[in-house]
């Protein structure tokens, strides 16, 4: 049992890691989700976060209301 939930994913259990260390919130920027102030690599012509996740792990996180996801605003909050 990780943070506190039982059968969490690894990409489930990064995604909590993140939030408790980066202020409970991931935003959508650039088109990823990941923490505000997140550094992002210049590769050649596009910029990729040091952190993002897939949205899928977001939805199922959320359908076990383990967060709250606004895909229209584009925010991501720990309950």
């Amino acid at each position: 049992m990780a943070y506190g939930y039982e059968d969490l994913s690894r990409a489930q259990e990064d995604v909590i890691r993140v939030m408790k260390a980066h202020g409970n919130i991931l935003i959508k920027k650039h088109g990823f989700w990941t923490y505000e102030n997140c550094e992002f690599h210049k590769d050649h012509n596009s910029n990729i976060p040091i952190f993002s996740c897939q949205i899928t792990t977001l939805r199922v996180l959320a359908r076990r209301n383990i967060v709250t996801l606004d895909e229209n605003k584009g925010i991501c909050k720990l309950n």
